[in-house]
């Protein structure tokens, strides 16, 4: 799980992989996701130390069920597991191994390899007069691995403290004494109590983990309260479960430019250039479609030009005509030079119509300037040339920001505009998507002509699309980091 470092936040994981030891609590109530969070850190921190696993909830058939990309790990995870009968078969592997240890102590003795101990004064302290079996093996386990280091993680808190009627303050405070600041163990609770405790001050690093379900869609939160000594640059992340792994998503900001693999079209279908959502949308999207995509007011305009890549670049690449009436703030040359990094300049100029209300002079053949001339005179003219547009190319691509329409026009003009097209889109083999803002007046009556309706939105620095119209979970949206920017992959937020 290598490439899994990815998937957790940059200052966590550079503290996860301190030489020296430390407690970590991961708070947050049921079906959050902190078991697989622990599971995972220990999959990618645990390749050449020793990990324990002391659970007090599942067994381990339940967790290779629940987890299959735990299976390859078992070898370096070893899973204790809180119930008498197993116990009982831990106690017999032991007695089989006790000459073995007994002599892989007397060596450590001599070579005096054996700086670090584990201490016994709080357990012996808080367990003076009870059966503490899963933790005796748990400390016998880890003074068995001395001098190296060893990675334990105990799920959960509250499965061992109401067991052994103790304060989850006191265990806490038991193990960073005898095992974390003795031993240099590293140690991981997990707590179903997503609240302020005690035992928060105890242990020198602290994560919450929440969910929030909206209209059946599903949204996860991971907050770094504290990393003790740690600078933390960025304190919240949505993060998804999908296929039982924890993934941090992360905002889109530095990335490497990559190369433009076209999308395969299927059955006729338009691609959206992007595949997990060509799925979603049972193939792309069908001919004579309307697509309105309401973008939130914060998502910014070189994140809008990222996620709205793939679809021009697949219409180009598979030779369609593209229309674009582009959001304020991208001229023509720009338009020109940031595609043809991947677009050959002779196919972006035979498919383009550019249609541009910053302008007042055409600068090609392909660059339709409406900017300084009447409203009534430009009005008409745009539907004119959208009418030629799908009269000419059987099969087109028009993506029109109608934020800048419903500004330059008023809601009105804009809707007669829209209006005046849409029957001819209707019965056509071309596809319109048009982006709005919330809050327009226009947006009713877009919702209501439009036959796809998605909505792009930010949260916790990620970039999140969802459906309306097909209805649809929360899916991520990220640049592939093996292939690079245009590719994106879209990533369900479950």
């Amino acid at each position: 799980m290598e490439e899994n470092q990815n998937y957790l936040p940059v200052d966590l994981l550079s503290y996860l992989k301190l030489e020296k030891g430390y407690s970590l609590i991961i708070k947050g109530p049921p079906g959050s996701g902190k078991t697989t969070l622990a599971l995972q850190i220990l999959s990618i921190i645990g390749e050449n130390i020793k990990s324990i696993y002391l659970s007090t909830r599942i067994g381990d058939k339940s967790l290779y069920k629940q987890f299959p990309w735990l299976k390859k790990y078992e070898r370096k995870i070893k899973i204790l597991v809180s119930s008498e009968s197993f116990l009982s078969e831990i106690y017999k592997e032991e007695n089989e191994k006790s000459i073995k240890n007994a002599a892989k102590n007397i060596l450590k003795e001599i070579n005096k390899e054996k700086q670090k101990e584990v201490s016994r004064l709080f357990f012996n302290e808080y367990f003076k007069n009870k059966k503490a079996s899963e933790i005796s093996i748990v400390y016998k386990n880890v003074e068995m691995n001395l001098p190296a280091k060893t990675i334990l993680v105990i799920d959960s808190i509250e499965g061992i403290t109401n067991r052994y009627s103790l304060k989850e303050s006191e265990f806490t405070y038991m193990i960073q004494k005898d095992l974390v600041e003795s031993a240099d163990v590293s140690a991981i609770f997990i707590s179903e109590k997503n609240y302020p405790m005690p035992e928060d001050y105890v242990v020198d690093s602290e994560i919450y983990l929440n969910h929030e379900i909206d209209d059946s869609k599903r949204f996860r939160i991971l907050k770094i309260h504290k990393l003790r000594g740690k600078e933390i640059t960025q304190s919240s992340y949505p993060f998804t479960l999908n296929q039982g792994i924890f993934k941090i998503i992360f905002p889109i900001n530095e990335y490497s430019i990559g190369k433009w693999e076209p999308k395969k079209e299927i059955n006729g279908l338009f691609s959206t250039g992007i595949e997990e959502l060509d799925k979603e949308l049972n193939g792309g999207i069908r001919p004579g479609s309307f697509v309105n995509i309401e973008v939130s007011n914060i998502v910014p305009i070189e994140i809008l030009r990222i996620i709205q890549s793939p679809l021009i670049l697949n219409s180009f690449s598979t030779n369609k005509g593209l229309l674009l009436v582009p959001a304020p703030g991208t001229p023509y040359e720009f338009f020109k030079s940031y595609y043809n990094r991947w677009i050959p300049k002779d196919i972006i100029d035979s498919n383009l119509v550019y249609v541009d209300y910053s302008a007042s002079t055409s600068k090609g053949p392909n660059h339709i300037a409406l900017g300084g001339k009447d409203l009534e005179q430009a009005s008409k003219l745009h539907r004119e040339i959208i009418l030629e547009f799908l009269h000419k190319k059987e099969k087109s691509l028009s993506i029109i920001h109608h934020d800048s329409m419903e500004y330059i026009y008023g809601p009105e003009l804009a809707l007669k505009n829209i209006f005046s097209n849409i029957s001819k889109l209707k019965n056509s083999d071309s596809v319109a998507i048009s982006f709005t803002k919330p809050g327009q007046k226009i947006n009713p009556e877009i919702i209501n002509i439009s036959d796809y309706l998605f909505k792009l939105i930010t949260r916790e620095n990620g970039i999140l699309l969802y459906g309306i119209k097909p209805k649809t979970v929360y899916f991520a949206i990220e640049i592939d980091r093996k292939k690079g920017f245009p590719n994106l992959n879209l990533i369900p937020m479950v």
